[in-house]
């Protein structure tokens, strides 16, 4: 039972943290790429390059940044649990964690009660835990 918990919270939250998350990737890429551009050694005095190009230095510190690769694996398990949804518990995901609705609105925007809700909030949660897949939990999660 203490698992299933778990796994709810850690989904639940995954889900409620996606808007940020490309966000937080897009800032995280600029970051890198603007290392990689004042890097030492990358530019001569005379204007040369020096070593790899831009985009393969770019692109090997993105494959070295445990936190891009934390990010880009939320950003990839949330999309693909959310692709597998039915219409009906993606407006209600959509809605609730990526617009941060209020469970009324949500209730009434679908045309549901509080506790059709709850049933559907738990069933889409459920879902996506099951795509999203036990070990990517824990990985996105920092355990």
């Amino acid at each position: 039972m203490r698992d299933r918990q778990d796994v709810f919270r850690k989904v639940e939250r995954t889900l409620f943290d996606y808007p940020l998350l490309a966000k937080r990737l897009a800032v995280r890429e600029q970051y890198l790429i603007a290392r990689c551009n004042v890097s030492e050694g990358y530019i001569r005095a005379n204007g040369q390059h020096t070593g790899m190009a831009i985009e393969e230095r770019v692109m090997l510190a993105k494959e070295k940044d445990v936190e891009y690769q934390t990010l880009q694996l939320k950003m990839t398990a949330v999309k693909r649990a959310y692709e597998v949804l039915p219409d009906e518990l993606k407006q209600l995901v959509e809605l609730y964690y990526f617009k941060k609705r209020s469970r009324q609105t949500v209730a009434s925007e679908l045309a549901i009660s509080e506790r059709s809700f709850y049933r559907l909030r738990n069933r889409a949660i459920e879902m996506c835990a099951q795509v999203i897949g036990a070990e990517v939990l824990n990985a996105i999660s920092g355990r």
